[in-house]
């Protein structure tokens, strides 16, 4: 039987059937999140019990992407001015230096962002914070 999702509340609501006539279900996912990652979840939690916190702190975690225009917004003047003094600073790693001043999104769990969020001394609740409030920023 092929399950199907439709995105049906605002940004984050996906109601999923399984075929034409089965049973409906309503998911919550993280805002951005696709229909495969939705059945994917959907049909995890069919088969095991509910994630763990831990689980869907990283489910959350996958989706959180959002532009450097947003990111930089939700840093404000004193973290951009940070971030800026981090890619000038002649240490800094080229690469650390390029996704700060090229990168046209940023990805939560990028080995980059994890690297960048550690030389501004954030921790990984504090970055989790940064991007929820990033995703808010409309531009």
């Amino acid at each position: 039987m092929t399950m199907t999702a439709t995105l049906t509340n605002g940004t984050t609501g996906w109601t999923l059937q399984d075929g034409e006539d089965g049973p409906q279900s309503l998911v919550w996912m993280p805002e951005g999140a696709t229909e495969a990652e939705t059945i994917a979840v959907l049909t995890a939690s069919r088969n095991q019990d509910a994630p763990t916190t831990a689980e869907r702190l990283e489910i959350e975690r996958a989706g959180m992407v959002v532009s450097a225009l947003q990111a930089r917004l939700a840093l404000g003047e004193s973290g951009v001015a940070a971030l800026d003094a981090l890619a000038a600073h002649a240490d800094t790693p080229w690469a650390t230096k390029e996704a700060i001043k090229n990168a046209s999104e940023w990805r939560r769990l990028s080995p980059l962002m994890v690297d960048l969020g550690a030389a501004l001394k954030y921790t990984p609740a504090q970055m989790d914070k940064l991007f929820r409030a990033a995703k808010r920023v409309q531009v």
